[in-house]
């Protein structure tokens, strides 16, 4: 999955069907999990920071974009619930890359504990496919949910 849209729209998706059983998934809480879902990819931004390269990589790894995530939720109120939720993201996140095909092994997912890079290498990263897939299944996802829950009101 080589953007941000499949990240983005699978955490909309999981966060959509939560929000059937738990009441915490509102629209506002849903925007934190597809936050959460973009974090490691913070790292890309040092194609406008070349001098930076070497620090941003920490960030693409789980305890780095953990990190990130607990700064982030510094400026929320509840900074429980917006760490819990930018985590969230950030596992759905390292779930889709995992499935890709990596090229460099795969993702250190127990760094610094372990160096094994872990990869289920189901998708190659040039497939468009798997991310009209998924759009599809959010359109599917939407038109479900929004049924169950119009049901709901009657």
């Amino acid at each position: 999955m080589p953007d941000w849209v499949g990240h983005v729209v699978s955490a909309w998706i999981l966060c959509r069907i939560l929000s059937l059983k738990y009441e915490e998934f509102n629209t506002a809480n849903i925007v934190l999990v597809m936050i959460g879902s973009i974090l490691p990819d913070l790292y890309k931004s040092f194609i406008f920071f070349p001098d930076l390269k070497n620090y941003l990589m920490i960030i693409h790894l789980p305890i780095g974009t953990l990190i990130t995530a607990g700064m982030l939720s510094i400026f929320f109120i509840d900074k429980k619930r917006a760490f819990l939720l930018f985590t969230l993201g950030i596992l759905t996140h390292y779930f889709l890359d995992m499935l890709q095909m990596d090229f460099s092994g795969g993702i250190f997912i127990f760094y610094p504990f372990n160096w094994y890079q872990f990869t289920f290498g189901l998708i190659s990263t040039d497939n468009w496919y798997f991310t009209l897939l998924i759009l599809g299944f959010a359109v599917l996802v939407y038109a479900v949910t929004r049924f169950i829950k119009m049901k709901k009101k009657f």
